[in-house]
């Protein structure tokens, strides 16, 4: 994926958002050093259409209390992603005492955690969420379910344990890239895409683009497309909340 290993910068994204009629976006972290928060802290404070930064930390670092605290006074701050799905063991990084303690700090602060897991992965997710149920958490990319292996019923079964949580949202995003990259179809990816919305409702369901990782298999437009297709059978003020209003409230989003 040499094709993303570079910046990426809020002026490039602006046709392509105002071609679909999305007003700002959210940066989340893509590397995981604390620099990185830093820098998209900074693109947010030069950039409004910029709305809000989840950044990337280390919860069990002797720092990561002092970056927090630093952080969480910056306007554009939204929460913290930490990468658990690369990690060799998210179930035992969930379970881990000190990662936990950071949790707590971060849901202290009123900021959210972005739940990064595969499918696979979801085992112990559930009883984090459960123990940590003072702010937000999002599960991220519609917890990746193994589209071309044809998974259905563990990842739904996963996935709605979660969504019995009422402080737990998912990110309806990151479909295509789940696919085959070269030969999705619309259609198969609906079929998630519907169920994330039946199993959370269109009040705890957040569109994502994932621009840019999304242009690996699909324009930015065909993303918006498809999540309009998904939310088509639902009132216009649900298909806005999704849109929008629903990661305003979820991030704390200042809005101009």
């Amino acid at each position: 994926m040499s094709v993303l290993q570079r910046d990426f910068l809020p002026s490039e994204l602006e046709t392509l958002r105002r071609g679909a009629e999305i007003d700002a976006s959210v940066a989340v972290q893509a590397r995981t050093r604390p620099e990185e928060t830093d820098w998209l802290l900074a693109l947010a404070r030069d950039n409004p259409s910029v709305a809000g930064v989840v950044g990337w930390a280390d919860f069990t670092a002797p720092d990561f209390s002092m970056r927090l605290e630093g952080w969480a006074e910056d306007p554009g701050f939204c929460g913290l992603r930490p990468v658990l799905q690369a990690m060799p063991d998210p179930a035992a990084v969930m379970a881990d005492a000190t990662f936990n303690e950071g949790m707590e700090r971060l849901q202290r602060q009123g900021k959210s955690f972005d739940l990064l897991l595969k499918s696979h992965q979801l085992s112990g997710s559930a009883q984090f969420c459960a123990r940590h149920d003072a702010h937000w958490i999002i599960v991220d990319h519609c917890a990746k379910p193994a589209i071309p292996e044809g998974e259905w019923w563990t990842w739904h079964d996963n996935l709605a344990r979660l969504a019995a949580l009422p402080h737990v949202v998912c990110k309806l995003s990151g479909l295509v890239t789940e696919a085959d990259w070269k030969n999705w179809r619309g259609q198969n990816l609906l079929r998630y895409a519907r169920a994330v919305i039946e199993l959370f409702g269109p009040a705890r369901v957040l569109f994502g683009s994932d621009w840019p990782v999304c242009t690996l298999a699909a324009e930015y437009q065909e993303v918006v497309s498809l999540a309009a297709e998904a939310m088509a059978a639902y009132s216009a003020p649900e298909r806005a909340a999704m849109f929008g209003g629903n990661a305003a409230k979820v991030y704390n989003l200042k809005l101009l």
